[in-house]
């Protein structure tokens, strides 16, 4: 009797232990895989597994890196996402560490989102590309829990520095089945890049930009269905020969993308059709940092600021080109789309106040008091609208 329990406790414990060497080593195996798929990642918050409505699941890829009016830009972006359902915000800092101002701002968002790290590897440009294909090869890894227990997805690349309309999201990119494609103003040297649209299909591009290109498109005039993404293993490379040094055709070309398979939006109406995304530029500010007080506020330690006077650098549009203007000072073809232009032939039509008490100077006193465009008062927009995020209470985040 003793020799059988002798036996079959031997038996047990070599099962035991068998069991043990198998589970260590496929969790070994898992991570040295998660390991070489985000080498460069030494650091990420994300919130937990995303409980969704019945839509469908909206990724947008953000890269961003530190710069004066960088809060401002992600303040202005998370205010738009926080009024689309089923978003997934997917945030990449160029940099050897996340930014906690950053963190707190993606948690007041309360929006599920992911805050990665991944400093440009050598040979990149510094464009966002390698952010981007970081962000990729994140959203392959961890597509199951992001999408939660929704099926279906569509991926975003949206840059912080641009300016969203809310149904570009509702109503383009929501829609997307397979790659959709839309106008994007103020990019290019145009006001508007747009598609040339003939029964429903893209027939040729209306760019400045080598407008031969497979996908002559702005990253924000486009996105592509999860599917798709999950289904190849496209990245950004660090050239783009076929783009001229535009990487958009080459990533749409890698995931096995044809012309044919575009949709376009935007195109219903046959003149003063609407545009949803500007590819704007923030002005960055000229100070010499080693002589700026902040005054204990974050500008890029401990407390935030809520309000920024940032200004949209205007495009240069003065010479004739597409979307530009012609000889009589008006807008050229811009394929039936709305752009405003300025009342005269200075496109900043509100100088600076040092312009202004310079025009003060040289003007000739005259007897009749006449109205002048520089005695208009600056400054006097009710900044009590441009409020932050609201403070709603942000999911809890955890280290990965």
């Amino acid at each position: 009797m003793r020799f059988v329990l002798r036996n079959v406790r031997r038996h047990l414990m070599k099962t035991m232990f068998a069991t043990l060497f198998c589970v260590v080593t496929i969790t070994l195996m898992q991570f040295t895989k998660q390991s070489q798929l985000i080498t460069d990642i030494t650091s990420y918050s994300s919130t937990p597994p995303a409980n969704y409505g019945n839509g469908k699941l909206i990724i947008v890829i953000t890269p961003t890196y530190r710069r004066p009016t960088r809060m401002a830009d992600m303040t202005r972006m998370g205010n738009t996402l926080s009024h689309v359902k089923d978003l997934h915000w997917v945030v990449i800092e160029d940099g050897q560490a996340v930014v906690p101002q950053v963190e707190r701002l993606l948690q007041r968002t309360g929006l599920n989102y992911t805050y990665l790290n991944a400093k440009t590897a050598d040979g990149y440009p510094k464009r966002g590309w390698y952010q981007r294909t970081v962000a990729l090869r994140f959203v392959r890894a961890h597509a199951k829990e992001m999408l939660g227990n929704l099926t279906k997805g569509v991926v975003y690349f949206g840059d912080d520095d641009n300016s969203y309309d809310v149904r570009l999201f509702t109503e383009y990119i929501r829609n997307v089945k397979k790659l959709g494609m839309w106008a994007v103003a103020l990019v290019g040297g145009t006001a508007i890049e747009s598609q040339n649209v003939v029964n429903g299909s893209v027939a040729s591009y209306k760019v400045k930009w080598n407008p031969r290109r497979q996908f002559a498109v702005d990253m924000a005039g486009f996105a592509v269905s999860l599917d798709v993404v999950l289904n190849t293993t496209a990245v950004f490379g660090k050239t783009c020969p076929r783009g001229l040094g535009a990487p958009e055709t080459c990533l749409l070309e890698d995931m096995g993308l044809k012309k044919e398979d575009i949709e376009p939006f935007g195109y219903d109406k046959p003149s003063d059709r609407e545009v949803y995304v500007w590819h704007t530029k923030s002005q960055q500010p000229k100070f010499d940092k080693a002589k700026v007080d902040v005054n204990g506020f974050f500008a890029e330690n401990d407390r935030d600021v809520l309000v920024w006077h940032t200004k949209t650098l205007a495009p240069d549009l003065t010479r004739d080109r597409i979307g530009g203007y012609n000889s009589n000072k008006t807008l050229s073809d811009t394929n039936h789309f709305f752009v405003e232009v300025p009342t005269s032939d200075n496109q900043n039509s509100y100088p600076e106040p040092q312009q202004q008490q310079q025009q003060q100077q040289n003007k000739v006193p005259v007897k009749k008091a006449v109205a002048t465009h520089s005695s208009r008062t600056f400054g006097s927009k009710n900044k009590a609208n441009n409020k932050p995020f609201p403070f709603s209470k942000g999911r809890d985040t955890h280290s990965g």
